[in-house]
């Protein structure tokens, strides 16, 4: 059947002002696609749709098309199939893509089949570096489930050679453990902030963060990045992201970060003399995570 595209929202063409050029016009689409093996794995929370809709030879080729029709410079994918990556490199290569692909870690004796993928118009961009982490940590509580990030640079191919730092993640789901969600978010945006400092942009640099966060708007954590600071001491952990309700562990403790830790490595505006104070080492994100609550019983997705 032939496929009716949506139409492109308007969020998907932005103008950024980046602070060290006019401005640069560009789009970008950030897309949880449903790894297949997820679907397979979860199919009874898609009882009621069709079972010819959920088959990958019916999914890939609309996903395919509709991401064609919204002609997007950059493209943001979570929960991406491992075994479609080079199909969708070659399919997208065809029309001046180029892409990189970050798996999630394999924990707990188990491989993990997606990740996530961004792909970028190789006809205005070119990739500097990519520094992309998972978000696994052994031996640390709050940073024990197998999700990942992409943090990248991306250069523009004109005269003024812009730079770009393109974020992808996907953010654990529990609804009730918002001190996983911190602490993965932490790393995140250590790395973000890492990154950006090696390129001596000294904070300059803009950032395009992408992803599925599982969490709602105005939610402490989407306030956390968009603000670049929050008070969580007494916060319930469940109401972290604005998700579902669900049983508490128990109010956060100080320990996670506290506030002038947290504007040391935070996504704050700030001097580059203040920036190259502090040490931009790999091993400052870890300090930023501690211990939030104690005992946790909830299982974790």
């Amino acid at each position: 059947m032939p496929v009716q595209p949506r139409v492109a929202s308007p969020y998907s063409n932005n103008k950024v002002e980046t602070g060290y050029r006019e401005r640069l016009d560009f789009s970008v689409a950030s897309y949880n696609v449903l790894s297949q093996k997820l679907l397979q794995d979860n199919r009874y929370l898609y009882r009621k749709i069709k079972s010819e809709y959920l088959e990958v030879g019916y999914r890939i080729p609309h996903i395919v098309a509709e991401l064609h029709a919204y002609q997007s410079d950059i493209i943001c994918f979570q929960e991406f199939d491992y075994q479609q990556v080079a199909m969708f490199k070659a399919v997208f290569g065809r029309h001046g893509y180029e892409g990189v692909f970050q798996p999630k870690p394999n924990v707990w004796g188990q491989s993990k089949d997606d990740g996530c993928f961004i792909l970028y118009n190789a006809n205005k961009f070119s990739l500097v570096c990519d520094n992309s982490v998972g978000l696994y940590r052994e031996g640390e509580r709050l940073l024990d489930k197998p999700n990942t990030c992409q943090v990248i640079v991306l250069q523009c191919k004109d005269e003024e050679k812009t730079e770009l730092c393109i974020a992808n993640t996907h953010l654990l789901y529990n609804p009730n453990r918002g001190d996983i969600k911190l602490a993965q978010l932490g790393v995140i945006l250590n790395k973000i902030q890492n990154t950006t400092n090696a390129a001596k942009r000294c904070g300059s640099m803009p950032v395009i963060f992408c992803g599925d966060f599982n969490t709602c708007p105005n939610a402490p954590l989407y306030t956390l990045m968009k603000e670049g600071r929050l008070r969580y001491i007494g916060l319930d952990p469940r109401a972290v992201s604005g998700q579902k309700p669900g049983r508490s562990n128990g109010n956060f403790k100080k320990g996670l970060w506290d506030t002038a830790e947290f504007h040391e490595w935070g996504l704050v505006g700030r001097s580059c003399e203040d920036i190259m104070r502090g040490s931009t080492e790999e091993g400052n994100q870890q300090s930023t995570v501690q211990e939030v609550t104690k005992n946790p019983t909830e299982s974790d997705k």
